[in-house]
This record gives C-alpha cells, sequence and structure tokens, in this order.
C-alpha cells in the first residue's frame, strides 16, 4: 500500500514538473526567445523588477500620424487609417435623426481629396468644433462653415464684392431676405466638401452651370420658373453651354436688386450688360429683355397674340364637343 502511495505521488510531481516546463517554453518563445517580462511589484530570474523591465524587448515602433495638411487628420486617435475627424464622419452608417428622419453626417475621404481644399483641416472651416472638444458653439453649424471662406486670405476680393452686395449685407447681418428665404453664405452656392475650383477649371464651371437651379432658382423659384424665353432661359435648361445662366446678366458675389444704381440689370445698365454677349446692344434691343423673365405677360399683354389664343381655344373647344363624346360616353382618354 506504500508503495502505491508513493507512485502515485511521484507521478503527480512528475506531471507537475512537466506542466511548468511547458509553460516556460511557450514563454520563452512568445517572448523571441530570451526576452524578459515581469509585473510592477515583482522579481525577475535576475532578482529585481528594474533589471527585468530594462531586459524586456521593445515593442515595434509605430508609424507616425499623418501631417495635419492630411484631410483625414485633425487630432489623432491612434490608428494611422482611421484618424481624426473621420474616425466617425468617415463611417458611410453615421446618421442622426433630424426632425424625425435620419440624416447621413457621412463624408467621403475622396471627395476632399479632389477638392481645392485637401490640404485645409477641417476646423479651419468647422471653427465652432475642435479636437477637444465636439461642443456646438454656435447657434447654426451650416452658417458658421459656409461664412469660414472670408477668412481666407486668397478670398479677400471675393469678400469685399460680397460684403457689399444684397446677399453679404443680409447674412452677415443675421438678416433674412424677402418671404423670410436666408440669405446665402459662400457655401450655399459653392458647396462645401464637393466644391469645385473654378479659375481656370472648365469642368469646375460647367458643373456650376448645371447646377443653376439649386444655386440660385431653390431660392428665387418663381424667376426660376419664368426664366422660359427662347433664347436664354429654355436654353439653358436645354443644356446649351452658351446659354446664359443668372449670375453672367445679374453678377454674382455683388449682386444687387434691380431697384439699385449698381445693379447690372438696372435700366442705366442693362445695354452694358447685354453687350457682353450681344456687341453694339442699344436702349432699343434691351426691350427685349421685358421677355426673359416675362414671356408668358408680354405675349398675353399683345391683343392679337391674346385674341389669337381666344380664337384657337374656341376651335379646340368645337372639335372636342364633335369628337369628344359619342352615343352619351367619352371616346377620349379618362
Amino acid at each position: 500500500m506504500k508503495d502505491l502511495i508513493k507512485g502515485v505521488f511521484t507521478f503527480r510531481v512528475i506531471a507537475l514538473i512537466a506542466v511548468v516546463a511547458v509553460v516556460g517554453l511557450i514563454a520563452y518563445a512568445a517572448l523571441g526567445g530570451g526576452g524578459r517580462i515581469s509585473i510592477k511589484g515583482t522579481v525577475g530570474p535576475k532578482g529585481s523588477a528594474e533589471v527585468a523591465q530594462k531586459t524586456q524587448k521593445p515593442l515595434a515602433p509605430q508609424a507616425p500620424p499623418a501631417p495635419l495638411t492630411d484631410p483625414q487628420n485633425i487630432f489623432y486617435l491612434g490608428d494611422q487609417q482611421q484618424s481624426g475627424c473621420l474616425v466617425c464622419h468617415g463611417d458611410t452608417k453615421l446618421t442622426k435623426i433630424v426632425d424625425g428622419k435620419p440624416k447621413s453626417f457621412y463624408v467621403d475621404v475622396n471627395d476632399l481629396k479632389a477638392s481645392p481644399h485637401k490640404n485645409v483641416a477641417c476646423t479651419s472651416c468647422h471653427k465652432d468644433f475642435g479636437p477637444t472638444s465636439h461642443v456646438q458653439k454656435s447657434t447654426d453649424w451650416k452658417e458658421a462653415a459656409s461664412l469660414a471662406c472670408i477668412r481666407c486670405h486668397e478670398h479677400n476680393n471675393q469678400y469685399i464684392d460680397y460684403s457689399k452686395g444684397i446677399h453679404g449685407q443680409l447674412a452677415l447681418q443675421a438678416k433674412a431676405g424677402k418671404g423670410g428665404v436666408k440669405a446665402p453664405a459662400c457655401g450655399d452656392c459653392h458647396s462645401g466638401h464637393i466644391i469645385k475650383k473654378l479659375k481656370g477649371n472648365p469642368e469646375g464651371k460647367a458643373q456650376l452651370r448645371a447646377n443653376a437651379q439649386k444655386v440660385c432658382g431653390d431660392c428665387h423659384d418663381d424667376y426660376w420658373q419664368s426664366y422660359d424665353d427662347y433664347y436664354h432661359g429654355r436654353a439653358l435648361k436645354s443644356g446649351a453651354t452658351d446659354a446664359p445662366t443668372c449670375w453672367d446678366c445679374h453678377g454674382y458675389h455683388g449682386v444687387q436688386p434691380k431697384a439699385s444704381a449698381d445693379s447690372l440689370i438696372s435700366e442705366a445698365n442693362l445695354p452694358r450688360t447685354c453687350d457682353k454677349c450681344h456687341a453694339g446692344s442699344s436702349t432699343a434691343f434691351v426691350e427685349y429683355a421685358k421677355m426673359i423673365h416675362n414671356m408668358k405677360g408680354v405675349r398675353e399683354s399683345n391683343p392679337v397674340y391674346s385674341n389669337l389664343q381666344k380664337v384657337l381655344g374656341t376651335i379646340n373647344g368645337a372639335i372636342s364637343g364633335l369628337f369628344g363624346k359619342s352615343g352619351g360616353e367619352s371616346s377620349g382618354p379618362k
């Protein structure tokens, strides 16, 4: 019996030694074959935690963050590929419920890299946000970002013109236009992240022309709808590249109401404005300008045209009366 107990005890000792040996080999391999690791307050094989820490194998050096001029990096959060504002805003699923509907706050880094502002930090425009705080400081972050362009030294001339124009006068004083419509700031017309360079860039100018309705028509819908004469409005809406946009006649940064003496379409300045496309424009020539936004009204005020429309209406009604019904049932479309 004693021999049996002695054998079991010997077996357990051997098994314990084997387990310790295996654990030691695993630790040795994990540390690269010779490094030592120590927990603070314990003593390593050499009898000192300090010695063990000094002999610990150093971690591989981390790649430094990209420079602040990289649109991905406004502040560094530890991951070279997902850093700065785009840690969150680079997520296509980033949304917020606004007025009961989901609104995306995703920003495509490819849009930023294709932008003339690719080397401008996010916080250069979004002044009410910062790398250490994401608390909105202004009442309207969109307005703050849209007006941020005026801080750039490259836009001094544009800002001077804008501040003198009706849009700038209203926006810079936080006043609304007719009907309570908010006065546009830079970003409302030029866009933000997907902004295109205009100077020396035909593609950028073509894209802005294509967005004429969004740029001007969204606020001036009545004028956009009435811009329907054959040679200007209808031609522009049909894609004619030589047809004038709104700003070709009315101006842009320094645009003024028609009643202003400085307006490009005031009675005194209109011949000069038309002359840009129609050389030799005279006061008599610009009489056509009344048709540009009021073709329907001018036609209806013409007695010949209005009477002709009445005659045609009568004829159409008679034809509908003759062929529109048969045997008490309508034969026309329902």
